[in-house]
């Protein structure tokens, strides 16, 4: 059966759906790579999940202290700073406290009509999207997506927040090894030459030391 333009259209569409969400994942894995820090890992997964779910803001959140700290936002400059400074709460009045207690993906297509959202700060914004983010069954934080007229968004959408909410889950976790790795090796180049300290640190440290626990004792 011969293929239409409308088949070749939507086809072509797809792929070029396919490319964007790859072009994403690779800015968030070059961000890793360059090892620039934990904040730059997470600039690029809100970029990433705001232009991936064609949402207008987006923004991330880390669970410290039983409360969600934003740290990456893409978005209306009085709402970023309202959310600095207000950290959320774990209940259900906002969709990062929502999500963070469900634990699954939560759709709000119009904050107008849902009369658990009480949020106090600017909402210049009127559809939500939220996914947890987690590394197995632990909460690590909350991303989430806006749009600022009551449009809500679509099946693909959600499914793609949620699937890319766990590529951020183990960026951030790579991205705060790679972190750790770097704070041992300040701490250990203060007794020992900052060669020996990258030696240590590194993989083959690591299988060096391991063969050193191997020797029997004289």
């Amino acid at each position: 059966m011969a293929r239409t333009s409308s088949d070749a259209s939507e086809l072509a569409r797809e792929v070029e759906d396919l490319r964007e969400q790859q072009r994403a994942l690779s800015g968030v894995l070059t961000a890793i790579a360059r090892s620039e820090g934990v904040e730059a890992v997470l600039d690029e997964v809100v970029e990433a999940c705001r232009r991936l779910c064609e949402a207008d803001y987006g923004g991330l959140w880390l669970l410290k202290d039983e409360l969600l700290h934003s740290v990456a936002y893409h978005g209306e400059p009085l709402a970023a700073q309202y959310d600095r400074q207000h950290p959320h709460a774990l209940d259900r009045t906002t969709m990062v406290g929502r999500t963070a207690v469900m634990r699954e993906t939560i759709h709000v297509p119009d904050i107008l009509v849902d009369p658990e959202y009480t949020y106090a700060g600017p909402r210049p914004y009127r559809s939500m999207l939220g996914a947890p983010v987690m590394v197995e069954d632990d909460l690590i934080g909350v991303v989430v997506v806006v749009r600022t007229e009551p449009r809500p968004f679509t099946d693909d959408q959600i499914a793609l927040l949620d699937t890319f909410a766990n590529q951020a889950a183990i960026a951030i976790a790579n991205a705060r090894l790679i972190e750790a790795v770097e704070r041992q090796r300040t701490e250990l180049s203060r007794f020992v030459s900052p060669q020996v300290a990258e030696l240590i640190t590194s993989e083959q440290g690591e299988q060096l030391l391991a063969g050193l626990h191997l020797l029997p004792l004289l």
